[in-house]
């Protein structure tokens, strides 16, 4: 059974900034980030999903990710499969087999400029 797992991206802290803590993910999809005196409803907040996987540094892989495998970048798209997570580019997707070397080389929002080099 895959671990969840999630991260965020904050647009709004310092210009963008990923968040790892401070926020909460209700079962309905409402978002709730942590202030000085509790939380509040976080309405720009993205929130990303750990794929299950590492690369080979220990780097958790998240979609919204940019992983380089075999020379080649691809992007990260979590499909929500249960075991694994779909990787997409311009003529398609494939989900990729656990035993590829991988490494999280950016993200879709401190390096978008990546997204360039997956086509």
């Amino acid at each position: 059974m895959r671990i969840h797992k999630y991260r965020a991206w904050n647009p709004d802290l310092n210009g963008g900034e990923m968040m790892y803590s401070g926020f909460h993910l209700e079962a309905n999809g409402e978002v709730f980030m942590q202030v000085q005196r509790g939380w509040t409803t976080a309405h720009n907040l993205i929130v990303m999903e750990y794929a299950g996987y590492s690369d080979r540094n220990g780097k958790e892989i998240c979609e919204g990710d940019f992983v380089r495998s075999y020379s080649r970048i691809w992007p990260v798209e979590q499909k929500r499969h249960p075991t694994t997570f779909e990787v997409r580019y311009s003529s398609g997707s494939f989900f990729p087999d656990p035993s590829w070397v991988m490494v999280v080389v950016g993200n879709t929002f401190e390096t978008p400029n990546l997204l360039e080099e997956t086509a």
